[in-house]
C-alpha cells in the first residue's frame, strides 16, 4: 500500500487540470513507491478525457484516469476518489490549483515523522486565475519551527476553525474521513459537508499546521450560491460539531463577530442578482452574521429593489477603497 494518494476531481477545466498534472508529474515520478494520482473526471464535456487519459496510459503505475458515466456532483466525486484509492493518506487537489515543487517531499517527510497524524493543514498562496499576482493566505508566523503540532484534533479545530475550508490545503488520514462520513455527514452544509466529516474523524488524532505555502489557489468567480455556502454553510459546520466539540461553536461565533465587515459585505453583495432565491434564506443567513451593520446590508441586498441596492453597494465599495487607501497611507 502506498502512503499518499492524490485525488484530482475535475469537471470541464481541462486546461487547468492538465497544467496541474504536468506540474505534479515530476514529483510523482521521483516518489513512485509512495505516491499515486487518481484523476476523477465528472463526465466533462470538454477535452478533459482527450488531454488527461494519456497520462494514465503512459504512467499506469502512478496515474489512473477514471471517467464517471454521468455528472454525480462535485462532492460525490470527491468521496468516490477517497474510497477508490487504497492509500493511508489522501490529498484532494482542486483541478485549478497548483502544488509547490517540494509538496510531495514535504508531506512524506511529515508523515514519516508523525506516522499516526490525522490531518496536515498547510498555508497557501492565492491569486487570480492568471496567477500574475499572488499573496500569502496567512502571513503571520505562529511557530518558529514552521510546524505547529496539536496533540488532539479538538484543539486543532478550535484554533483553526474555518481555515482548512480550502480543500487543497489539507492532507488527511483516509480512515478519519471515512469515519466522519459514516457518523456525521450532512448534505445541508452547502459546500462544507466534507469538512464536517473530516473534523469529526480527527478529533482524537494529532494534527499539524504547516506554515510554509505548499499550494497556489486560484480565486474563483462568485457563483449564485456563494453567499449561502460562505455564510450559512460555514456556520453549519460548527452546528454539527457542537455535540462532539462544544467549544467550537462558541469560538466560531466569536470569530464571526470579529470578522472584517468589508469582506462580509462583499459576500452579501453577490446576493443582489439572485435575491429571489435568497428570500427564503433571509432569516437563517441573518442569524449567522456578526453585527447589525452586516444584517442591515443583508436586508438591503435581499429585500430592496435593484435601483436602490446597486447604488448602495457601489457607495459601500467607494468607502471601502477610501478606508484601505487611508490605512495604507498612514
Amino acid at each position: 500500500m502506498k502512503k499518499l494518494g492524490i485525488v484530482l476531481p475535475t469537471y470541464n477545466r481541462c486546461k487547468f487540470a492538465k497544467e496541474g498534472v504536468e506540474n505534479l508529474l515530476p514529483q510523482l515520478l521521483n516518489n513512485r513507491e509512495n505516491v499515486c494520482l487518481l484523476i476523477t473526471d465528472n463526465a466533462s464535456s470538454d477535452d478533459t478525457e482527450k488531454l488527461l487519459r494519456p497520462y494514465s496510459e503512459e504512467y499506469p503505475e502512478i496515474i489512473e484516469y477514471f471517467r464517471q458515466k454521468e455528472n454525480i456532483g462535485p462532492h460525490a466525486n470527491f468521496y468516490f476518489g477517497i474510497k477508490h484509492l487504497n492509500t493511508d493518506y489522501i490529498y484532494l487537489l482542486g483541478d485549478d490549483d497548483l502544488v509547490s515543487p517540494y509538496f510531495v517531499t514535504t508531506i512524506l517527510c511529515l508523515l514519516e515523522k508523525y506516522p499516526d497524524i490525522g490531518m496536515i493543514h498547510f498555508n497557501y498562496l492565492e491569486g487570480q486565475s492568471d496567477l500574475k499576482r499572488v499573496k500569502v493566505h496567512k502571513s503571520k508566523v505562529i511557530d518558529n519551527g514552521l510546524c505547529k503540532l496539536y496533540q488532539i484534533g479538538k484543539n486543532f479545530v478550535n484554533d483553526m476553525l474555518i481555515s482548512p475550508s480550502f480543500i487543497s490545503s489539507n492532507v488527511f488520514k483516509k480512515e478519519c474521513m471515512l469515519k466522519g462520513l459514516e457518523t456525521n455527514y450532512h448534505e445541508d452544509c452547502y459546500g462544507y459537508d466534507w469538512l464536517v466529516c473530516l473534523y469529526t474523524g480527527i478529533i482524537e488524532k494529532q494534527c499539524i499546521y504547516y506554515e510554509l505555502p505548499l499550494v497556489v489557489q486560484r480565486y474563483g468567480e462568485a457563483y449564485p450560491k456563494f453567499a449561502l455556502n460562505t455564510i450559512l454553510g460555514q456556520h453549519r459546520i460548527f452546528e454539527y460539531l457542537s455535540e462532539i466539540i462544544p467549544d467550537a461553536m462558541i469560538k466560531w461565533q466569536k470569530d464571526v463577530r470579529l470578522q472584517n465587515s468589508w469582506n462580509v459585505i462583499a459576500i452579501i453583495k453577490t446576493i443582489i442578482p439572485h435575491r429571489r432565491f435568497y428570500k427564503k434564506w433571509y432569516r437563517e443567513l441573518s442569524t449567522c452574521l456578526g453585527s447589525q451593520w452586516q444584517r442591515f446590508n443583508l436586508f438591503i441586498a435581499i429585500n430592496m429593489p435593484f435601483f436602490f441596492s446597486k447604488p448602495w453597494f457601489a457607495i459601500i465599495d467607494i468607502l471601502n477603497k477610501l478606508y484601505l487607501y487611508k490605512k495604507k497611507k498612514f
